[in-house]
């Protein structure tokens, strides 16, 4: 029975992602907001995550890393050096690549030899995290902020930045110096599908480094489904 309400939650959060409204939006928003419908045999509580709302640990900026670990960690200092130990993980096979002070004592003829060498061989490439269950083992990670930070990481985005249209609160409240009325402000915006009204695009062109602009189409068609009913869980992706 419960496995059958299960199901019927998946059957029914696909259906609410396939059904646009007037604004062209889906009648369910994908930010991470708990939905509760009425299934054979009881009530689901639906949550749906669009991974482009979400922050890529691989390629987001450390600002950004650092704003969601801080709204967790026991300290900004915490929140901050996870951050930037990430960010120097990340790019840590590059920077190893380029040789380094070592090259400065070497002739022009070994240099310009090295250079065709290079030409003929890939760049090495920055470190990349392939699950996001490699956050758990890493050097300073904390378990219990790894726990409460993965909710808002995902491996997989277009180049990193975010789209406001699916971020959560937390992942909101990640932008650098954005104040607590402006996140409100955003979000009664998007719940009313009014992010295009001139005060949410004011806010959001304060932080267009870090969100996808209305012009932009490199959106993620991928989706995470988080369905409970009495009790179980089910977690599907698509």
């Amino acid at each position: 029975k419960t496995q059958a309400m299960l199901d019927a939650g998946l059957e029914i959060a696909v259906s609410h992602l396939l059904t646009r409204n007037a604004q062209g939006t889906t009648r369910w928003l994908a930010d991470d907001r708990t939905y509760e419908s009425p299934a054979p045999g009881g009530t689901v509580k639906i949550r749906i995550r669009d991974v482009s709302g979400l922050i890529d640990i691989n390629k987001a900026d450390e600002r950004l890393l650092a704003g969601l670990f801080a709204q967790f960690a026991p300290s900004l200092n915490d929140a901050t050096s996870l951050a930037e130990a990430i960010v120097d993980w990340r790019e840590a096979d590059a920077k190893d690549g380029s040789g380094g002070a070592a090259e400065t004592d070497k002739t022009d003829e070994e240099s310009e030899n090295e250079d065709e060498n290079e030409d003929k061989e890939d760049k090495p490439a920055s470190r990349r995290f392939m699950s996001l269950t490699q956050l758990y083992s890493f050097p300073g990670a904390e378990r219990e902020l790894v726990s409460k930070v993965v909710p808002f990481l995902t491996i997989y985005s277009a180049d990193g930045v975010l789209n406001p249209v699916a971020a959560p609160r937390e992942v909101l409240a990640s932008l650098p110096d954005i104040s607590p009325q402006e996140i409100e402000t955003l979000l009664q915006a998007r719940l009313g599908g009014t992010l295009n009204s001139s005060d949410a695009k004011a806010i959001l062109a304060k932080f267009e480094r870090f969100v996808l602009s209305e012009d932009d189409d490199e959106l993620t068609s991928m989706y995470i489904v988080t369905v409970e009913a009495h009790g179980q869980r089910v977690l599907s992706g698509s």
